[in-house]
């Protein structure tokens, strides 16, 4: 799918249903792929059906990206494509959930806030894109301070183990300890691959990076530092995200929906070695689910995979976009937050009209057990309680007004 703008473009996907649907997605010249926008084979269902306002209820939202903890606050990066300079320039906002509100971060003057992270060791990190380099900046007692000097580079993705930092570019990575400079650079240039990387996750010897670039594939690559040789494949799939569990298992999410095509993937990753959890795969060209391939634990359904995070315990907690959040344990899948968080709302690009849809990109929990959801275009979904108890409230970044009634549908 091709596209000039920030707005939502056509999508086949529900095409192929009889109904015309978009997905939002950012556009170049060339396709750049909507992954956050996935489908599954039920309608939309559940408390967020009558809960969740659209425009021009609420103001345009920008294109969230990703959702994190850091530190105490929960964190959203948002994208907006820029034809001039042939990439997307990145912003910060942390969530306040009390307040139903997105609040900018401005406390650094960056021209891309390409990346975030968090450890007990170093707090808060911020990768502060300026022109074509980044430089690091850490929060301490003084502020916000310098912790790296400039290093080369477009659209860095950031992760942190212990008292590591690496800093992954479109061509390199850099990993840093306490010294301003990098304690070691490695070429990571795939050629399959010129995208930004969708996340990064440090191990004790290693460094994983994920790339999702919908139907035009996508990988996860181990880089070994002990040795600093190319990147190793591991997997041949679109991995959209990466996360720790609290004993260490190292987990990995992927996820396609193109064409009619649906396919949902977890794995657990250890060293050079990535095992196949749950899998399923099929079709809906004629809007029945038609599973193809399974492995592993039994999906809830024919779905893709939207979200992945880990909170006290090491039950996965996934999001699957027309289903819910499910939590994995030793008896598979059960429902946290049952119905569908893909939505649809009538929007315009141009004079034309048409019926724009945002699905979730990511997934976080806190230390309360409380569910943060990122809407591509929607805000944030903010999720207490479990399963029949849950209860869901949407977070934007301004105040919907209430003399417009949208509700999404």
């Amino acid at each position: 799918m091709l596209g000039t703008s920030n707005k939502p473009i056509v999508s086949m996907r529900k095409l192929l249903r009889g109904v015309l649907t978009v997905g939002v997605v950012l556009s170049s010249g060339g396709a750049r792929h909507p992954g956050p926008v996935a489908f599954a084979a039920q309608p939309g269902t559940g408390a967020a059906a009558g809960a969740i306002a659209t425009p021009p209820t609420i103001s345009q939202q920008p294109l969230i990206r990703t959702i994190y903890n850091w530190g105490d606050d929960v964190a959203v990066i948002t994208d907006k494509w820029m034809p001039s300079k042939a990439r997307a320039i990145y912003s910060l906002a942390t969530v306040d959930a009390r307040s139903s509100q997105i609040i900018p971060f401005r406390a650094i003057n960056c021209d891309s806030y390409d990346d975030i992270a968090y450890s007990s060791q170093f707090g808060k990190i911020v990768v502060c894109g300026r022109g074509d380099a980044a430089q690091l900046y850490q929060l301490t007692e003084r502020g916000w301070t310098k912790f790296s000097e400039p290093i080369q580079g477009k659209e860095f993705r950031c992760t942190i183990e212990g008292d590591r930092i690496a800093a992954i570019s479109d061509t390199a990575l850099y990993l840093f300890s306490s010294s301003t400079k990098p304690s070691l650079r490695i070429s990571i240039a795939i050629p399959d691959f010129t995208v930004a990387n969708a996340r990064a996750l440090l191990t004790e010897q290693s460094v994983l990076i994920a790339y999702d670039h919908g139907e035009f594939g996508g990988a996860l690559y181990h880089v070994d530092l002990s040795q600093s040789t190319t990147p190793t494949k591991l997997l041949d799939d679109n991995v959209k995200y990466l996360a720790r569990s609290p004993s260490g298992a190292i987990w990995a999410a992927a996820g396609l929906g193109h064409l009619g095509y649906e396919h949902g993937a977890l794995y657990r990753v250890q060293g050079p070695n990535a095992e196949t959890v749950a899998s399923v795969s099929g079709d809906i060209m004629t809007g029945e689910s038609k599973i193809r391939e399974k492995s592993g634990v039994q999906f809830p359904g024919l779905t893709s995979v939207s979200g992945l995070a880990f909170g006290d315990t090491d039950r996965a907690i996934v999001v699957f976009p027309e289903l819910g959040v499910f939590e994995l344990d030793d008896n598979g899948f059960s429902a946290r937050y049952r119905g569908s968080l893909t939505f649809t709302y009538d929007d315009s690009l141009r004079g034309l009209r048409f019926i724009a849809q945002s699905g979730p990109v990511g997934v976080v929990t806190t230390t309360s057990g409380d569910l943060y959801v990122a809407s591509r275009s929607l805000g944030v979904f903010w999720i207490r309680g479990n399963g029949q108890a849950a209860s869901i409230k949407q977070v934007t970044f301004a105040r919907a007004s209430s003399a417009q009634q949208k509700i999404a549908r």
